[in-house]
């Protein structure tokens, strides 16, 4: 349990903090209530909580994820929050939940962060999930998840080609340097994530 409290706010700032976190998460696609404490806790900054239907899932956040934000050499709010909607997704998308299940309970953190990373699209979010591998390793490693979970969401040899087909295998350039054409057809195939 954590020995200290974070500074004071006033409602005002709270508010704000709340916003900004539905607005990352919806656009995200996260289905379900938002909530904001402002307290510091053992998750890392935010927790899924699944419900007894996708709209009654819990996203909370602390404090923690907020400064983490603010400090600029840790997690980003918006791949904190893209990494429990991982966790949603990985509940929610029976692919997916098969595919964990079968792979263990040990996975579900890093099969969280690919997805993650996934849905954040290149940028610095995308990094941040990815983080303690070099540019390249993260590149390779992810490219062999998504191939993965490309053949387990879309088993339709035809489907899975046009998406497997559209991503670079072997690319010499790290996630943020790629083509946003590129990442724009794989999106493509994110909409199917998003909207379950």
């Amino acid at each position: 349990m954590t020995e200290r409290s974070p500074e004071p706010i006033d409602n005002e700032q709270q508010r704000r903090r709340k916003s900004r976190a539905l607005h990352i998460a919806r656009s995200l696609g996260f289905v379900g209530r938002v909530e904001y404490r402002h307290v510091y806790a053992p998750t890392g900054g935010a927790q899924h909580g699944r419900g007894i239907e996708q709209g009654s899932d819990l996203l909370w956040l602390s404090a923690d994820a907020f400064e983490r934000d603010a400090s600029g050499d840790d997690f980003t709010l918006r791949s904190i929050i893209a990494h429990e909607r991982g966790h949603q997704l990985l509940a929610r998308y029976p692919r997916l939940s098969k595919l964990q299940r079968r792979m263990g309970e040990a996975t579900e953190e890093f099969l969280a962060s690919i997805i993650g990373a996934w849905i954040c699209g290149d940028g610095t979010d995308r990094d941040m999930l990815n983080a303690g591998m070099s540019a390249e390793d993260a590149t390779r490693q992810t490219n062999t998840w998504w191939e993965l979970l490309g053949e387990i969401l879309w088993p339709e040899e035809k489907r899975y080609e046009r998406f497997a087909n559209n991503w670079p295998r072997q690319s010499s350039n790290p996630p943020h340097q790629r083509s946003m054409n590129t990442n724009a057809k794989w999106q493509l195939g994110l909409r199917g994530l998003r909207a379950n």
